[in-house]
This record gives C-alpha cells, sequence and structure tokens, in this order.
C-alpha cells in the first residue's frame, strides 16, 4: 500500500477471511459462472423463480428503443459536449423490478415511452433471506441479464441481524471480537457505538471496531451467491478495506455514495406488500431520466442507456 492505513493485524484479518471464502481466485471465478444467465435460469427455476424470469423476457422485447428516438429527431452529437450516464435507484427486489418493466412495456409507443437506464442502484438489506432465496439473483437476472444494466448496485447494511453462529465462525476466522447483543431466534447485531456521518446512522454502516470484516464478509457471500459483483459503500473505513481486500479480486467493485428514500429501510414483508408502488416510483424516475435524456440528446449530448434501449 503506498499509504499505511491498515494495519499488518488489519491486514492479517482480511487475509484470513478471504481464504476462509476460498481465496482470491476462487471468489473470482465463482462470480464469474454466477453471472452467466443459464446458470442464474436454472437456479431460479429451481427457487420458482421461473416464471417470473420468462414474463421478463418477453416484455422487454416491447421496450422502446433509444434508437428509433434518435433516428426519428434526427439527431447527432457533438463529441465535444462530453456523454451523460442514465442512473436510477430504488430497484428494491425481484417484484419491484419486474413491475417496473411491466410499467416500461405498457408505455411504449406513448408520450410517457421510457427509456431504461444504465445503471441500478438497490438499497436491500442483504438478509439471508433476500440473498439465499432467489429474490436477488431473479433482481440481477432481470436487471443485469434481460435489461442488460451496465451496473447493478447492492447494498451491505451491517446493523442488520446475522446468525449468531455467523459471528463466531468470523471471529474464528479473524481473532477479532465483534461486540453485539442477542434479538432472538439464533440471531444476534452488531452494536455500533461509532458511526461517523448521518448515512452512516441511518443506514448502519459503522467507521471502526473492525465491523469491516462483518461488511467484507457480507458482500463476499452475497457475491458468491448470486454473481453480484458491484456494492454500495459510503464508509471511510470500508473503502479502505474493499480496496486491500479486493485487490486481486478483479470483478469485485465498489461505488462511492448513498442515497436514500423511504423504501430503502421498508422491512421484508412491507417491501414485498408495496412492491408494485415501489415499481411504480421505479418507471416514474426511469421516466424522468428517459425525459432529460431526450432533452440532452436534442442539444447535441449523447446519453447512454442500458443495452436493451438500443
Amino acid at each position: 500500500m503506498h499509504f499505511k492505513f491498515l494495519s499488518d493485524d488489519d491486514m492479517k484479518a482480511m487475509d484470513a477471511l478471504k481464504e476462509y471464502h476460498g481465496g482470491a481466485k476462487e471468489i473470482t471465478e465463482t462470480i464469474k459462472k454466477m453471472r452467466d444467465f443459464e446458470t442464474r435460469k436454472k437456479i431460479l427455476a429451481e427457487k420458482g423463480y421461473g416464471k417470473m424470469i420468462e414474463e421478463a423476457e418477453e416484455l422487454v422485447k416491447q421496450f422502446p428503443k433509444v434508437t428509433d428516438f434518435i433516428k426519428n429527431n434526427n439527431i447527432s452529437f457533438n463529441e465535444n459536449f462530453g456523454t451523460a450516464t442514465s442512473q436510477v435507484s430504488g430497484w428494491q427486489g425481484a417484484k419491484v423490478t419486474h413491475h417496473a418493466m411491466k410499467k416500461i412495456a405498457e408505455n411504449a409507443g406513448t408520450e410517457n415511452e421510457c427509456f431504461v437506464p444504465s445503471e441500478f442502484i438497490s438499497v436491500v438489506a442483504l438478509t439471508d433471506n433476500y440473498v439465499y432465496n432467489g429474490d436477488l439473483m431473479a433482481t440481477l437476472t432481470m436487471s443485469e441479464n434481460i435489461m442488460k444494466a451496465s451496473k447493478f448496485c447492492s447494498t451491505n447494511l451491517i446493523g442488520i441481524p446475522n446468525p449468531e453462529e455467523r459471528f463466531v465462525e468470523l471471529e474464528k476466522v479473524t481473532g477479532k471480537k465483534f461486540e453485539r447483543q442477542d434479538v432472538g431466534n439464533g440471531l444476534s447485531q452488531l452494536i455500533l457505538k461509532n458511526q461517523g456521518t448521518f448515512f452512516g446512522n441511518f443506514g448502519g454502516i459503522e467507521v471502526a471496531n473492525d465491523n469491516h470484516l462483518v461488511y467484507l464478509d457480507g458482500i463476499t457471500r452475497t457475491a458468491k451467491a448470486n454473481g453480484a459483483d458491484f456494492f454500495l459503500n459510503p464508509s471511510w473505513s470500508t473503502i479502505i478495506a474493499v480496496c486491500y481486500y479486493g485487490r486481486d479480486i478483479p470483478n469485485l467493485h465498489i461505488k462511492i455514495s448513498m442515497f436514500t428514500m423511504e423504501a430503502y429501510f421498508l422491512p421484508e414483508d412491507e417491501r414485498e406488500a408495496n412492491a408494485e408502488k415501489i415499481g411504480d416510483v421505479i418507471f416514474y424516475k426511469a421516466l424522468r431520466a428517459t425525459k432529460d435524456g431526450k432533452e440532452l440528446m436534442k442539444k447535441g449530448i449523447k446519453v447512454v442507456f442500458a443495452e436493451s434501449a438500443y
């Protein structure tokens, strides 16, 4: 490291965690394998998401095309004006994403035609249910493989409960201790004492006490199980940690920012119950990006949308 932000003990703990997950090579190869469309479809069919994915494959065929808008408006681009990239946050799980796809398809050819943005952000807590039951993988499959977004950013909020046995195992692997409280049903929750920002308090990201190790474990498990490769990272300690931890994992990326909407912090049952409402919100956010993008294109500024919009 050019600047020694981490102690030898810090690096030793992260090295041990990475080896626990199979080492850099295995993590890299597993992420690559789990991003394959056919691999994901097979797994999702077994988890009960097969019909949703089949519908999504048909819906995307109805989406409006940026190329038609460019042609119909005789648009040309000035390279000196740069390039804008469309981005929409709030893709809160499979039902939300699927409903947003329905809205985009329904409005094709109308004054509310909507282009799929290039980059997606999702702030859904990485609970075991979300990570392992197919919800996240279905969301990624629709977003990355079908709509062909260039990036899908997931979020690890470390303040959520995790199985107590996981904390015990992490302590054994890393040699660190994690201060936590019993929340029942075999679950424990980190006691967060040293959050440095409003978003840290709101989002559950700590900036000290070795809790970056819990963050790294969470994103590694999620990446290996789903092929997720891009994670939100609003804490300086986790940014520094993941830069060291991921230096030899080329397909594990972070995004340094934090956006908020109420839907980010809904419990899983409320998120499921409000999936259509949140999906409507995503559609209108994408529609706003589309309208702004059209105005930029009319001025000669190139705007990037998802590959499925071309």
